[in-house]
């Protein structure tokens, strides 16, 4: 489900599917920021003949992950395959360099590329449950690098 903000400057996007977790935003200066914010649950069951399992989520940006001043992101690892247990998570991040238009924000699931030789995969799932919100806000430069080093 997408929630279209409009033209504010703050929007959350609560999603109840578990197949669509994005949020479509206006970003209204090129010289702002943006501040992400995703409020759910993850879980991860080991899966496979490898010690363990390893999922990543990330945000992305019009497709693409920040990179200014990093990506925005989490992980899990996990070893045991009889554990079901769904954590809490709240992942926060601040994404420079995106241009005022109409910028589109998805929260992803994907590999860990620095361990996917001695990980498996396992059986992850984002939310459960449970509403997960989204919450996208441009910020002026001036406030965020108080935050972002």
């Amino acid at each position: 489900m997408l929630e279209f903000c409009g033209l504010h400057v703050r929007c959350q996007c609560p999603v109840l599917l578990l197949s669509s977790q994005a949020c479509d935003f206006v970003k209204k200066r090129d010289d702002t920021v943006l501040r992400v914010v995703w409020n759910g649950d993850l879980r991860l069951i080991h899966t496979g003949p490898k010690g363990g399992s390893a999922r990543r989520w990330f945000f992305t940006i019009n497709g693409k992950e920040c990179s200014d001043p990093r990506t925005i992101d989490t992980q899990l690892h996990v070893s045991d395959s009889d554990s079901n247990n769904h954590r809490p998570a709240y992942v926060e991040g601040y994404c420079r360099g995106i241009t005022a238009w109409d910028v589109y924000v998805a929260w992803n699931v994907g590999d860990v590329p620095s361990v996917q030789s001695v990980y498996n995969i396992g059986d992850s799932e984002t939310g459960w449950m449970a509403t997960v919100r989204i919450i996208v806000e441009e910020v002026d430069v001036e406030s965020a690098d108080t935050v972002i080093v």
